[in-house]
């Protein structure tokens, strides 16, 4: 508890995790308006897996081009820009009129996420090195929050029937006030001694890290599917309240939220391999608890249980990637990130084909296998 005082009493670390909370703000407000856009466009679900498509193509294909930015720029003023310029994208996929307009729209909100998310990062290892503090779990732990909180005002705001584009615009245009008042201290955060990214883009990943890029792998998948894909299993396959359609991304968020800020305590405590087991162990009840479910509030639990299962799996991983024998650190972290960002990528159209040809409930269900094959691959690697 004392390491989370000192995060938000530290205005470096407090403004950073400002950044990442205004990233998954948005990011969850988009979310719970999903079904909203699929209706208005008349969408199926392998339609809009190939829509939810765009966001992650965005990313991949802006993230190459970061440390670039970065370096011609600079770290804050990277950070600050992509900051306001996402306070203002989110809202123009509910605008798109078509398919194509809404891919298209998707891609550019990605493409300044991915700069945005990034940045950030390589903002949070800068300050780490530069000032000696551990900052990074509990910045993650801030976008946790910004998603639970994000979902819970989407949730309200469709059960009010407030229309998507002012429900994300009035979200916007108070990030935009916050990070006004960020912004002085993100512009004193001082450069990298080295490219951010260890001048690694993408790189297949060795013997030695294929266990470890497979679980993430495995993992990212879920944490996609749960943002992309819950509130509208919510509202169409168990056709729940319109309140309770962003609860399930809610949910999970505070669950992932509590085992990020509490996460390295625990894993002091009883060993990394131990909670990557058992973490795996819960998200696969909660999968299968989300699936086989016909209740709302059962399937939010199972939601939830996702969350606190996977929350930490992800940092253990990479922490692992940057310390396998034989393997530069910055090509082991490059490697596994990038596939598992790529279980982004893969992801929501393949939850979408399944569901489009056996149901919702089918296509998550995806979940539930990728984590089964995550427990046993994990039983052979060392984090």
């Amino acid at each position: 508890m004392k390491a989370l005082w000192q995060f938000f009493l530290h205005p470096t670390s407090r403004a950073l995790g400002l950044s990442l909370f205004t990233l998954s703000i948005l990011l969850g407000s988009w979310v719970t308006r999903i079904p909203d856009v699929k209706a208005s466009l008349a969408l199926n679900e392998a339609q809009l897996g190939i829509a939810l498509l765009g966001i992650s193509i965005g990313g991949l294909l802006a993230m190459p081009f970061t440390p670039f930015l970065i370096k011609r720029l600079g770290t804050g003023k990277t950070l600050v820009l992509s900051n306001f310029a996402y306070c203002i994208l989110p809202v123009l996929p509910v605008f798109a009129p078509s398919l194509f307009l809404l891919i298209l729209a998707l891609a550019i909100v990605g493409a300044v996420g991915g700069i945005l998310d990034v940045s950030a990062n390589a903002a949070v290892v800068t300050v780490e090195k530069n000032q000696k503090i551990a900052i990074m779990s509990a910045c993650h732990g801030m976008f946790s929050l910004g998603g639970m909180i994000g979902g819970i005002i989407g949730s309200i705001m469709a059960g009010w029937g407030v229309a998507p584009w002012l429900h994300i615009l009035s979200i916007g245009i108070l990030m935009i006030i916050v990070n006004i008042i960020i912004t002085p201290t993100l512009l004193k955060i001082p450069e990298p001694e080295a490219n951010p990214e260890g001048g690694a883009i993408f790189s297949l990943p060795k013997r030695a890290l294929l266990g470890l890029a497979i679980t993430a792998f495995c993992i990212m998948v879920g944490e996609g599917a749960v943002a992309d894909w819950s509130a509208v299993y919510l509202e169409d396959t168990l056709k729940s309240n319109a309140f309770l359609v962003g609860m399930g991304f809610a949910a999970f968020n505070l669950t992932m939220m509590l085992g990020r800020f509490f996460g390295d305590q625990v894993i002091a405590a009883v060993g990394s391999s131990v909670i990557v087991k058992w973490g795996i162990i819960i998200g696969v009840i909660g999968a299968g608890v989300a699936v086989m479910t016909n209740q709302p509030f059962i399937a939010i639990l199972g939601f939830a249980l996702i969350g606190l299962g996977f929350s930490v799996i992800v940092p253990i991983i990479f922490r692992a990637a940057a310390n396998v024998p034989g393997v530069p650190s910055e090509l082991g972290v490059a490697s596994v990130s990038t596939t598992g960002f790529l279980g982004f990528l893969i992801g929501p159209p393949a939850i979408g084909f399944v569901a489009e040809e056996f149901g919702l409930r089918m296509g998550l269900g995806l979940v539930l296998v990728l984590s089964v094959i995550a427990f046993f691959v994990s039983l052979k690697v060392k984090v």
